[in-house]
């Protein structure tokens, strides 16, 4: 019986029931002389407290599969050992340089001295030697959407003013924010660490926050909106909005070996569906723990859910894109291990995917972290443009 078993749920719903009827009514009727019967009381006060909050998180731990086993709530992932499958094309047949150097332009007036950018300049924090996070609200011109981004720029940007870089768009899950990146998983100090240990060069983040508040865009564009919720077009805004507002502003390599992806949870469901359909901009997908199929929340049914553009596996099967897939995540993690036998069945050449699994883990932030260092590695190891620097 695990913890996220229907059995045992019931178990705990049954035992608080009790508890609470017996503080409620049990008791009250004992014969207790003295301050013992204030003693009983404040104890069943307490345990039923207690047993109500723990009915909570197991409801909410099924729900969102944070420790779907025992063994995801005693051990450590990083203890776990890797274990590693390939599929369709292998990545190493694809890759081009085990080095690269610095890609070096004359850069447009807009992207010469970013401190003069009008969107981003005002918030560039004086201290910039381990790069920095810089807010801004982007409206889309071809999509009609709006939505705050969060761009992280390595130190090097700011030193070397004709220096060009890769770019790694991340997506924060559901619920979620980019401050998940900041905060949670660090996504900066870890591109300065994977670049410290020579795994990587230095790389542009760029993280829009298409998940904002209580909506859940799935980063499709719709065609039909939900309960108080319009038909979003999510996914131009980020093919086409963003990408081309990032290339224009910023100094970035636009190739597609030099653009990739990456998300946790819902997040990695967005990485792999926005390089899967757009090859042309994305060479690679860093996917911890998502899926390969939208799933809508409630009430926020964007698209008819055997709508074939969405269908990922559908997708590399039909289309056959030039890109590399990086997966990872525990394999007692049934949000993330539903959908993967059926997307990589249907993977063949150019497409590559790389799987990595933990044992145990479940869907949580300590599992994702592992998967963001290994990915930058595939990265470094993959794509040209993210090479170490000879």
């Amino acid at each position: 019986m695990q913890p996220t078993d229907s059995l045992f749920i019931w178990l705990v719903v049954a035992v608080t029931a009790l508890v609470l009827i017996g503080t409620i009514v049990g008791v009250p009727r004992l014969w207790k002389r003295g301050w013992t019967k204030y003693v009983v009381q404040g104890v069943s006060v307490i345990l039923t407290a207690l047993l109500l909050l723990l009915t909570a998180v197991v409801i909410l731990n099924k729900e969102n599969s944070w420790y779907p086993s025992w063994g995801s709530l005693t051990g450590n992932p990083a203890d776990e050992t890797v274990v590693q499958k390939e599929f369709g094309a292998s990545p190493e047949s694809k890759a081009t340089a085990h080095t690269h150097s610095a890609v070096l332009h004359q850069p447009s007036e807009l992207q010469a001295d970013i401190h003069n950018n009008p969107v981003l300049g005002a918030h560039i924090p004086a201290d910039t030697s381990q790069g920095a996070y810089i807010p801004f609200t982007l409206d889309g011109q071809v999509s009609g959407e709006t939505y705050n981004v969060l761009v992280w720029l390595p130190a090097s940007y700011f030193q070397d003013k004709n220096r060009f870089f890769p770019v790694i768009m991340a997506f924060p899950g559901y619920p979620g924010s980019p401050q998940t990146y900041v905060s949670d998983l660090q996504m900066g100090q870890r591109i300065n660490d994977a670049v410290a240990a020579g795994d990587m060069q230095d790389a542009v983040v760029v993280i829009p926050d298409v998940m904002p508040g209580t909506t859940d865009t799935e980063c499709v564009d719709g065609t039909q909106g939900g309960k108080n919720s319009p038909a979003h077009r999510t996914e131009t805004f980020i093919a086409q909005d963003l990408v081309g507002w990032i290339q224009q502003n910023l100094r970035t390599i636009d190739e597609p070996g030099a653009w990739a992806t990456s998300g946790y949870s819902a997040g990695g469901w967005c990485s792999s569906m926005i390089a899967v359909r757009h090859p042309d901009i994305f060479g690679a997908s860093l996917n911890q723990s998502g899926y390969f199929a939208p799933i809508y929340s409630n009430g926020q049914q964007r698209n008819d859910q055997n709508d074939s553009r969405y269908l990922l596996a559908e997708r590399v099967k039909e289309d056959k894109p030039n890109v590399n897939i990086y997966f990872f995540a525990s394999d007692d993690d049934p949000l993330a291990m539903e959908d993967l036998p059926g997307f990589v069945a249907a993977v063949t050449p150019p497409t590559s995917v790389v799987v990595e699994t933990i044992r145990t883990g479940g869907h949580r932030a300590d599992v994702w972290k592992i998967g963001i260092d290994l990915g930058l590695k595939h990265l470094g190891q993959d794509l040209k443009y993210f090479a170490p620097l000879t």
